[in-house]
């Protein structure tokens, strides 16, 4: 079938450890953020799919601290993704 799909994505992740503290050290957590993705696809036929993601568009600052201090901090930039599906 032919068509048009748009999809909308938010995740929102809470505290996560990333790399436990050894030797008494406090464990490094990756601090709460929001993700948003976007996904296009257009159905050309039952065969045929243009597919596009468009991926972290909000860019969201990546901050990992340890205990309670900012351990490292960064941005991941957005990504576009874009292809086809063909099944025969």
């Amino acid at each position: 079938a032919q068509g048009h799909e748009l999809t909308l994505l938010m995740n929102q992740s809470g505290e996560t450890i990333v790399d436990v503290g050894v030797s008494g050290q406090p464990d490094v957590i990756l601090e709460p953020r929001m993700d948003v993705n976007l996904v296009y696809r257009y159905s050309l036929s039952d065969t045929f799919t243009f597919r596009v993601k468009l991926e972290n568009l909000l860019d969201s600052e990546l901050e990992f601290t340890q205990g309670g201090n900012v351990f490292q901090s960064y941005k991941r930039g957005y990504e576009v993704k874009a292809g086809f599906d063909w099944e025969f």
